[in-house]
């Protein structure tokens, strides 16, 4: 795997064997679940298609055989009575949820359960099987079995290795403005924050569930990461306002315009400002297909730091 590669490759299975295999620093857990949860919405639409088990009728016929009572209808317990795989898609939003700190541990659970319990009843039904990955507790096991093996009458292969480049960015060419690193509550699990007072000394990662319990100290290292970063004078509170509302109203159309107010305050990446706007990342190289942004994009992540 080389850069040029990378930028051209649709073979996703390629892709992912470098992130896990060579890449330095791997990709961690929370870039790991927001690219299942991408999969899963590149065929948002087929969680409208009609339940395997009552065709969309939103009962089924309950035999003797497997309820041990009289031959009866009954609510079906895949579709849950809406017909559809649609009640899936809030596994889907959970997952992106808790990869920012914004969802507990015991909800993630739950929703496996209850995907885990309908897909071993229909394996078949490919819409459960990836809703039953994305909230796996173990997100770098859920990327690997959804985006370099695949799944059958999954997400194509070409629009699974440009959601790879989306989130995850490009490893062989890291964004200008430094990144720290993520680290994790050692408690819940949930994604920490960096705080530093007035004059730039050590200062304290606070857990975004438990801000006020779960601190620990910052090294010397990712306090140099963070004066580093400071001194990006494109990071104005214009730009970070405006990058924090397009990723929490998932407002991804006013990319472009994220990317004029990041040229405005003196932005002079070209990868970022590019990938905003959707330009194709080398020379004469035409999009077969129009860049999706998703939860976790790389340029949104270096501004936010939520990398």
């Amino acid at each position: 795997m080389n850069h040029q590669r990378w930028l051209l490759t649709d073979i996703s299975r390629e892709m992912m064997t470098y992130l896990f295999q060579e890449a330095k620093p791997p990709p961690d857990e929370r870039k790991m679940r927001l690219l299942v949860a991408a999969c899963c919405r590149l065929v948002w639409d087929r969680y409208e298609k009609k339940c395997v088990v009552c065709g969309g009728d939103k009962r089924y016929f309950v035999t003797a055989a497997t309820s041990g009572s009289l031959s009866e209808w009954n609510v079906c317990h895949v579709c849950h009575g809406s017909g559809n795989y649609r009640w899936l898609r809030r596994h889907v939003e959970l997952a992106e949820d808790f990869a920012d700190g914004r969802a507990e541990v015991v909800q993630l659970a739950k929703a496996h359960v209850q995907g885990q319990a309908c897909w071993t009843t229909h394996p078949e039904a490919n819409m459960i099987a990836m809703a039953r990955y994305v909230t796996l507790p173990n997100a770098t096991h859920a990327a690997a079995r959804v985006a370099r093996d695949g799944l059958i009458d999954g997400p194509p292969d070409g629009a699974v290795a440009n959601a790879i480049r989306e989130i995850i960015g490009d490893p062989f060419s890291p964004p200008a403005n430094p990144v720290l690193p993520t680290r994790y509550c050692r408690q819940c699990g949930a994604p920490m924050t960096m705080t530093a007072n007035h004059l730039h000394q050590l200062g304290l990662w606070h857990c975004v569930r438990h801000r006020k319990h779960n601190t620990e100290a910052v090294t010397v290292e990712e306090m140099r990461l963070h004066k580093e970063r400071s001194k990006c004078v494109w990071l104005t509170p214009t730009t970070i306002g405006l990058a924090r509302s397009i990723y929490d109203s998932r407002t991804f159309e006013r990319m472009p315009f994220l990317a004029d107010a990041l040229e405005e305050a003196g932005c002079a990446d070209n990868a970022l400002l590019e990938h905003c706007r959707g330009v194709a990342p080398l020379p004469g190289l035409i999009y077969l297909r129009e860049p999706t942004h998703f939860r976790g994009c790389w340029a949104l992540d270096s501004i936010l730091n939520n990398c």
